[in-house]
């Protein structure tokens, strides 16, 4: 009996240490800009945001910004990353 609590718990320890560590891990914007349906070029910092039904994106003006705009893909025409400007 405690062998098998001791499991249960340990593995759940484990399972919520996986989980925070790949949240935190998705926290991450890279220097690019995106163009939107109305050919308006936007730069900035982006991040990736893969939600259940769709892929949106975050944009902000820096990395400092505390304002996110949030863009889904009926507002894009296209995404560019900047490579090597990773944040």
């Amino acid at each position: 009996m405690k062998t098998s609590l001791l499991l249960t718990v340990s593995l759940s320890l484990f399972l919520l240490l996986i989980i925070t560590t790949n949240a935190a891990a998705q926290i991450e914007y890279q220097k690019g800009y995106v163009v939107t349906m109305n050919q308006d070029t936007i730069r900035g910092v982006i991040m990736e945001k893969l939600n259940k039904n769709s892929f949106d994106i975050l944009l902000k003006e820096s990395a400092s910004a505390k304002k996110e705009v949030l863009y889904t893909p009926d507002d894009i025409q296209e995404i560019f990353f900047v490579e090597g400007q990773e944040l």
